[in-house]
Order: structure tokens, then C-alpha cells, then sequence
């Protein structure tokens, strides 16, 4: 079954997305993103960077956790305040299990956290207890689809395919199990107190009937959701879509860059033509637009994009392009080598996990969209 967004109809256009409504802007170099530092202390258990992280807002306070993966535990952290919240120790077997390395993705609010599983499982965590407090299998093993892409995929550039919070829903991405389609639906809403399900009815744009199957991962939707929007793209080409709630109009822009090419090479055959290695070397080195977010406190979309590269393991330039949309400004920044990809918007501001071997303090770059 398919749900609307709620939206009336899917049509495209060539407006831009953003409140003002203004035409597409050039992009403008900008050159290295500023930032200031935000630095929480911390000690055993915790770690100086995380490879998985959630956060949510609760009152004034922005809260953040990590997973740690030495010790199989959710570290949780008060950024308002910089200090340490609290840290859970997650069972590895028994009831309350939640198996390492057998899940992808988590999110959390002020009583819970869910887990992804690579079984197309949602687990539902207390965070009052720390038991398990319920297993969704949202999807039924004759279902075309499942929770997560069956393939290589660097967990670096997965962020997109995460989950959402979207009221009592989480909203996540959903993958053909035997190739992409035009029309398959792109996300699914999964209501953790009812465990009910529902397709959401957004498709590939028709502009992407000729990439199926030529870009491997990065024809996988990445997607964000605003409270009046659903914003998403996928990472062989820098164009964003907008699809507003209320009236069912997609919006369509592009976050240009005039660093790099604004569409990846495609492969020289079909995915499923090439062998392991050439699979392997395509998806590391590609340029790839990561997932596209937006702030509704600055009227901003910002986005990570990674230049090509000539080899696996070999050093790739990063990007910021932010999109002012009440100033009419579109601005490329060069990403400075020590912020990390791993990055969530909240009230005006950008928080990016700094690279760091530090065991004392959490470091975070944090930058302030509406001075940008």
C-alpha cells in the first residue's frame, strides 16, 4: 500500500525549492568553511569519535549519541551544556539483544532508541531500562523490497540512508531487491506503535529512467524530511527534489559545484556486468553527492559532495555547497581536512564530528548557517 505524504499529486517543475521562490543562482566559491569549536569532555567509556550517532532535541537542550563499537554500547551527550548524559550497555544476546555489527542505523527520542537491523527488523529500545521493548517487521519476506542496499557500500557515505523520525513514524529508504525501477517507491514509514507500514508515494524522477543500473549505490535515494517537505537526491548528480506535503508539487534545483563535475562517470557496463574489484573501485573512488539537508530556522539546504578520486585509500576533496534560499545565495566551501562527513542540522546551525584520537574531549566544528 502507498501513502501520500500527504500529497495530492507528484508534478514536477523547475522552481526552486525554497520558501522565497526565487530563480536558480549561480554558485559562488566561497572558499574555506569557518567554523568554531565545540569540545565536550569526556572519559571511559566514551570515545573521541563515533562511526554511528543519532540526536534529538528536547526543550532548549540538543542532546547527541554515538555508538560506541569497542564496547557495544550508546554513549549520550548534552550539547547545550557539553557534558556526558548517560551511557548504555546493549545486551549481545538473550532477549534484549541487539547483536553487534547486525545492525546499520539508529535514531533515538527522550525514551527510546531504534535499532535497524539487517534482518529488515526495526528494535525498539527503552531507554528508561534498557529492555528491549519491541521487534517490527515491517516488511513481509515476499515483499519486492528490503530495509537496506545488498551491495558494497562504504558505511562513510550511508548517512542518506538512514532513518527519520516523522511524528510516532520512522521514515528510512527502500531498496529493490532485484533492480531498480522507475516506479518503485523511493521510502516507507513504519509507525512504532501500531507497527503498521506504508510505501510513500515518491518515485525516481523521469529524468533517471537512463541510470538505473549504471551508477551502482548512487542511484539509491538519500533523503531528509523538513516538516512541510520531503527533500531527496541521489549521488551520481547534483540535482535536489522538493516534494511539498501539503501540495504535492515537486520542486526541482540544482546545487551546482564549480570545484568538481556535476555528474559522476557512469561505469562502462551494467552493475551487474563487473566483477568484484571493478564493482569495488567504482563505488570508493566515484564523485558522489552525499544527502542534502535543510534547515527551516535559516531557510538553508546544505550538502556534502566528494571529488573524484584516482585510487582506493587515496586522499579525496570534500565540499559544502549551502543554499541561502532568503538571501538568493548559493556558496561552495572547500570541507577542511579534520571535520569528518558525519554531520545533522538543528536550529540554525551545523554540527560536524572533527576527525580526532582525542580520549579526552568530544570535538565537534559547529557552523552558524545564517552567517555563512
Amino acid at each position: 500500500m502507498k501513502k501520500r505524504i500527504p500529497m495530492i499529486a507528484l508534478v514536477a517543475s523547475l522552481l526552486m525549492a525554497c520558501s522565497s521562490g526565487s530563480n536558480q543562482q549561480e554558485t559562488l566559491s566561497a572558499g574555506v568553511l569557518p567554523y568554531d569549536s565545540l569540545s565536550i569532555p569526556i572519559d571511559y567509556p566514551c570515545l573521541g569519535f563515533y562511526y554511528q550517532m543519532a540526536h534529538y532535541k528536547e526543550g532548549n537542550t540538543l542532546y547527541w549519541a554515538g555508538y560506541n563499537h569497542m564496547l557495544h554500547s550508546i554513549e549520550v551527550f548534552d550539547l547545550t551544556n557539553c557534558q556526558t548524559v548517560a551511557s548504555y550497555e546493549l545486551e549481545s544476546d538473550g532477549p534484549d539483544a541487539i547483536i553487534k555489527n547486525q545492525f546499520d542505523n539508529f535514531l533515538m527520542n527522550d525514551s527510546l532508541f531504534v535499532f535497524r537491523g539487517y534482518r529488515d527488523e526495526l528494535k525498539l529500545l527503552s531507554r528508561k531500562d534498557g529492555k528491549l521493548s519491541k521487534t517490527i517487521f515491517p516488511l513481509s519476506a515476499e515483499e519486492a523490497y528490503q530495509l537496506h542496499f545488498r551491495g558494497m557500500l562504504n558505511g562513510e557515505y550511508s548517512g542518506g540512508f538512514g532513518m527519520r523520525w516523522d511524528g510516532e513514524c520512522v521514515v528510512m529508504p527502500l531498496f529493490a531487491k532485484n533492480g531498480q525501477k522507475m516506479d518503485d517507491p523511493l521510502l516507507l514509514s513504519v509507525n512504532i506503535k501500531t507497527s503498521g507500514s506504508e510505501k510513500l508515494s515518491l518515485a525516481y524522477p523521469e529524468s533517471m529512467k537512463d541510470d538505473l543500473g549504471k551508477y551502482g549505490s548512487l542511484t539509491c535515494p538519500s533523503f531528509t524530511l523538513g516538516h512541510d517537505r520531503v527533500v531527496y537526491n541521489f549521488a551520481h548528480a547534483s540535482q535536489v527534489y522538493v516534494a511539498m506535503r501539503e501540495t504535492g508539487e515537486v520542486r526541482t534545483f540544482a546545487m551546482n559545484s564549480n570545484a568538481t563535475p556535476n555528474r559522476s562517470d557512469s561505469k562502462d557496463t551494467d552493475i551487474k556486468q563487473r566483477d568484484f574489484r571493478g564493482n569495488f573501485e567504482y563505488e570508493e573512488n566515484a564523485l558522489r553527492f552525499g544527502v542534502v539537508n535543510y534547515d527551516k530556522s535559516s531557510d538553508a539546504y546544505i550538502r556534502i559532495h566528494y571529488a573524484k578520486r584516482e585510487e582506493v585509500g587515496g586522499r579525496r576533496e570534500a565540499y559544502l555547497v549551502v543554499y541561502k534560499c532568503r538571501a538568493g545565495e548559493m556558496l561552495e566551501y572547500e570541507l577542511p581536512e579534520e571535520i569528518s562527513a558525519r554531520y545533522f542540522v538543528a536550529d540554525g546551525h551545523a554540527y560536524f564530528l572533527l576527525k580526532n584520537n582525542d580520549d579526552i574531549c568530544l570535538h565537534f566544528a559547529v557552523v552558524n548557517l545564517k552567517e555563512l
